[in-house]
């Protein structure tokens, strides 16, 4: 059986709409449509390979406030729904914190997998694998 893991998210309609009245240069990433901001329906899910309900994806926008700098809104594409959501984590409740995005209601989606990897630990000089050290 699956794992559920319960997120919060924001409906990604008005957060396209609050960054496109305010700001340009919007990139979008894993085959995004600039304009919907819509990821529906991706290829895995075309050639009925995908196994999720939902699948993500990052938009990124540049802005003046203070210096340039470029936010990511991560986007959730919840198939079932064919809808777009964006996820609230700390990078855009930043986007509310600095008042590029103004109020918009939340809401609580369950997906069938974890939604963002856990940050891995890069260090400058790696530790070397155990087995390097065995005598051969």
């Amino acid at each position: 059986m699956i794992d559920r893991k319960a997120c919060t998210c924001i409906h990604i309609e008005p957060i396209r709409d609050q960054v496109k009245e305010k700001y340009g240069n919007i990139n979008c990433g894993n085959d995004i449509h600039p304009e919907t901001w819509n990821r529906y329906p991706c290829e895995l899910n075309t050639k009925t390979k995908c196994q999720n309900d939902h699948c993500d994806g990052k938009i990124n926008f540049l802005v003046s406030i203070p210096t340039r700098d470029i936010k990511i809104i991560t986007a959730l594409f919840i198939r079932k729904e064919r809808r777009g959501y964006a996820l609230l984590n700390q990078a855009l409740r930043n986007l509310f914190e600095e008042g590029i995005l103004e109020k918009i209601e939340t809401v609580d989606k369950e997906l069938d997998m974890p939604i963002i990897p856990l940050p891995v630990k890069y260090y400058k000089n790696p530790p070397l694998p155990s087995h390097s050290f065995e005598k051969k």
